[in-house]
């Protein structure tokens, strides 16, 4: 720039630097005084602000990673990002960006790749650049000869906070004092080999991407390590307002952590726990709902801790219904339905040999009930939660019909089959069937009331019926007569003719002898007479005997 007349002002556009505090004017050599007015200077400001963050070391050979923040001061279009290096001494792995714009405040990340093919200290410049400008930053990384250490096998197995569960399918990484990475999987197996060198090791673990532990180990010899991870097991015990367990009640616990996902239904147990096994620590949001589907529970939980148990006490009381017989005796094997006053259908369970069925944890309301047995409908009943005692009473429209069997002479039969065929209804026809043991403990049958029974007995060569209709619990006794069955009819024909033919085969078997015997005398006397030694009158006459002795022998036979 060629120097300006004294008089005139200094005006020059460049780039300059710009200091925190103002220099010292004799560093100026009085230069800035010789002008009557002062310098005009043009100050540019940059398209964009650069940071750097990465390793300042790297080994020989093996890659590392920088990121580049490029944040911009205006809004840019056409935006570069380059990266320029000595390709002697390093190696760039990542492929120059674009964008076709870049917002005022706006910050673009990019991890660059490089890998070092010489020793030393080599820079690399980062620039972004537009159609118009471009602004660079420069940042050093010393290249370095790797250290040779032994190597020995190492096998990982990855737990939960207390070490009851082994998990798979879980990723590792697992980073040197250089900050170099070796990545490994578990998978069915439940454990993984990895060949390291001796030294101390920072392991992340991972599951779906979400780190859910962090351990430091020393290794120095092959060893089987366990990783304990940050999955904790997690309780909710639901409770009713009078402290009865809520059974088969859902529950959701939701993670507030927008990054990953994560998302647990369970149902409580018989004594009303609900158990969610490996979570990891966090927190979340948890919905506890009751069977009627209200909401009872919703409230955000920090897991941090193993076996924390929560207690939701909900504003329900617990109901059982108890099903009595028209005699005020329980009646078990009785289907209740639990309905709400618009008659719909919420619940459906059975009474058990006492008589007794749960309902469970009922919030305040009118409720009903129907109960059925033998397919009809038996009793019905309207209540309100909760009851005096939390036990809803419903009388049944069922009786008891008890059978005795006896016989002829009025002497029980023990072990005789009593069958009940019974008709609740005009179109519905049910069998039920007993064996009768003693006479204290009659066969018992529970029958709806007002049914048409036939109650049939039988046992050996006795047999018996009656009909009613059962209009009450009663014990009633069957008499029984002797009776030939069918089957005993054919035995005792089979074993006639069995007789005859015995009888019959013995007289077929003692003539046949004699037969023989006649027929061989003939024979005898034919052969005599031939030799001349018999004669011809005595012959005659003998032989004709034979002849009718043999013709009546062969009558008698047939």
């Amino acid at each position: 720039m060629e120097k300006p007349l004294e008089s005139s002002p200094l005006v020059f556009k460049g780039k300059v630097v710009l200091f925190d505090k103002t220099p010292s004017l004799k560093a100026l050599d009085g230069v800035y005084l010789t002008y009557k007015t002062p310098p005009v200077v043009e100050v540019k400001t940059p398209i964009a602000l650069l940071r750097v963050d990465g390793p300042d070391r790297a080994k020989l050979g093996e890659p590392f990673y920088i990121t580049l923040y490029a944040t911009a001061l205006k809004d840019l279009e056409h935006v570069w990002l380059n990266a320029s290096i000595d390709r002697k001494a390093l190696a760039c792995l990542s492929k120059p960006a674009y964008r076709y714009s870049l917002c005022s405040g706006c910050t673009w990340k990019m991890m660059w790749v490089f890998r070092g093919l010489a020793e030393g200290v080599h820079e690399i410049w980062f620039t972004i650049s537009t159609l118009n400008d471009s602004v660079s930053i420069g940042y050093p990384v010393n290249i370095v000869l790797p250290s040779l250490r032994p190597s020995v096998n190492v096998t990982f197995i990855v737990t939960d906070f207390d070490g009851e569960t082994v998990f798979k399918n879980v990723d590792l990484g697992i980073v040197n004092p250089v900050g170099d990475v070796v990545n490994a999987s578990i998978g069915s197996l439940g454990n993984v080999t990895v060949k390291l060198q001796m030294g101390t090791y920072e392991i992340f673990i991972y599951r779906d991407k979400r780190l859910i532990g962090r351990e430091t180990v020393d290794i120095f010899h092959s060893d089987n390590i366990t990783l304990r991870t940050w999955t904790y097991d997690f309780n909710v015990k639901a409770l009713s307002e009078d402290g009865m367990p809520m059974v088969g009640v859902p529950a959701l616990l939701k993670t507030l952590d927008t990054n990953v996902t994560g998302e647990y239904v369970r149902l409580s147990t018989s004594n009303g726990l609900i158990r969610f096994d490996d979570v990891p620590n966090g927190t979340y949001n948890l919905k506890v709902l009751g069977w009627q589907k209200e909401l009872i529970e919703d409230v955000n939980i920090t897991i941090q801790e193993d076996e924390i148990t929560h207690i939701v006490r909900a504003s329900a009381w617990f109901v059982r219904v108890k099903a009595l017989k028209t005699d005020g005796q329980p009646l078990p094997g009785a289907v209740i339905h639990l309905l709400d006053v618009n008659r719909t259908e919420l619940k459906v369970v059975k009474t058990d040999a006492q008589g007794y069925a749960a309902l469970g944890s009922l919030t305040a309301g009118v409720y009903l009930i129907r109960a059925e047995f033998s397919d009809i409908t038996v009793g019905s009943q309207r209540f309100e939660v909760p009851p005096p005692g939390g036990i809803v009473e419903v009388p049944c429209k069922v009786c008891e019909l008890k059978v005795i069997p006896v016989d002829l002479w009025g002497n029980v039969m023990v072990g005789a089959k009593v069958v009940v065929r019974y008709n609740p209804t005009r179109y519905i026809f049910k069998v039920a069937e007993g064996v009768f043991q003693t006479p204290d403990k009659p066969v018992s049958f529970l029958i709806p009331e007002g049914s048409t029974c036939e109650v049939s007995v039988s046992g050996g060569l006795y047999a018996g019926s009656t009909k009613l209709v059962l209009d009450r619990s009663m014990t009633v006794s069957v008499k029984s007569f002797i009776t030939i069955s069918t089957i005993l009819f054919l035995t005792l024909t089979a074993l006639l003719w069995f007789v005859m033919a015995y009888g019959w085969r013995r007289k077929v078997r003692v003539y046949s002898v004699e037969i023989l015997r006649v027929k061989s005398m003939i024979s005898k006397l034919d052969e005599l007479h031939r030799e001349g030694r018999v004669e011809d009158s005595i012959y005659k006459k003998l032989r004709e005997e034979y002849i009718n002795r043999l013709n009546k022998l062969l009558e008698s036979r047939a």
